[in-house]
């Protein structure tokens, strides 16, 4: 997703192009803030309630099942799953744009990635600004408001 997006900046700017920067959401925030981590061309990046310790949340989500099971028994540790996955593990790597150009979104209520991801990536990488939604994946409540934030947060960088 990295080398797709990169490749879409570099040709959109090799004709011209505007700024371009980086918005997603749940898995997409994942992604936007990984960018944010690799791109230092990147004008902005919004990541809104993303997954910012996929093993922490694979591993805690996978508590009971099988598949779990089957993994311990084949030798995966926690420890092994995180090493493993650290290559894109955005706290592992550092911020590539200004702190200034990153408003990070999380959701108070969000029980798919619960407010600890974007406190721990909002630390990372240095705090930069950060708001907070009502609710979460399922119901954003305030939509309106989170809207006009982003909005006046936009025009202020772009």
């Amino acid at each position: 997703a990295l080398w797709e997006c990169r490749s879409l900046i570099a040709w959109h700017r090799a004709r011209g192009g505007g700024p371009v920067g980086t918005m997603g959401i749940s898995l997409g925030g994942y992604v936007a803030a990984m960018l944010a981590s690799f791109a230092p061309e990147l004008s902005f990046a919004i990541p809104l309630v993303p997954c910012a310790d996929v093993p922490t949340l694979m591993w805690s989500n996978g508590e009971g099942t099988d598949e779990r099971a089957d993994a311990e028994a084949g030798g995966v540790t926690f420890d092994v799953f995180v090493r493993a996955m650290a290559v894109h593990a955005p706290l592992s790597h550092r911020l590539a744009i200004p702190k200034d150009r990153v408003l990070l979104v999380g959701a108070r209520g969000d029980r798919i990635i619960p407010p600890a991801h974007t406190r721990a990536l909002h630390r990372h990488w240095g705090e930069p600004q950060l708001e907070w939604i009502a609710g979460g994946h399922l119901l954003p409540f305030g939509r309106e408001q989170n809207r006009a934030v982003l909005e006046d947060w936009l025009r202020s960088r772009v």
